[in-house]
């Protein structure tokens, strides 16, 4: 199974990143899961799936507030292959990615250089012109998800809800 783990993200800014993904270039490919990605685990067994279920579950974060920030590309403006719209604060985001990175370091190779985003689109064109409004949402939890062997498919395994106390 192919896995990753994520934030998934509110109705009303799925809803907004549409009406942004709607003004973009017809040549630009557009995202049709948008999340924020805390950690790709690629190839997984079935076995190993069960394990990452039980290290995950034993997480333990307060909920925490987003707000979308700027919109960027990767991996160079010069170069541009992927659209991102980012979040901040950097802190609470961080710290669950590590949180994460931690329960799997001896399972994944570690993520060297997260950047906490959101992939609205990718390109090859070199220049587009997009603002963002920034609108906030509340992270209660994040989720296991298999990609399909068809593009666009995704399924939730799991969901990991925050532990507020």
């Amino acid at each position: 199974m192919r896995l990753f783990i994520a934030i998934s993200l509110p109705l009303f800014l799925i809803d907004y990143l549409r009406e942004l993904q709607k003004h973009m270039s017809s040549s630009f490919q557009k995202t049709t899961h948008l999340h924020v990605t805390l950690k790709f685990l690629g190839e997984v067994t079935p076995e190993n799936t069960n394990l990452v279920i039980e290290r995950l579950s034993t997480i333990h974060f307060k909920s925490f507030d987003l707000t979308l920030h700027d919109i960027g590309v990767f991996p160079s403006a010069k170069y541009p292959r992927i659209i991102w719209v980012g979040v901040k604060p950097a802190e609470p985001i961080l710290h669950l990615q590590q949180l994460i990175e931690s329960r799997l370091s001896d399972l994944f190779e570690s993520e060297q250089h997260f950047h906490p985003h959101i992939t609205v689109a990718r390109t090859k064109e070199k220049t587009f012109a997009h603002s963002i409004k920034p609108h906030s949402f509340t992270v209660s939890g994040f989720d296991l998800i298999q990609s399909g062997p068809q593009p666009g498919k995704y399924t939730v395994l799991q969901r990991f809800p925050s532990k507020d106390l």
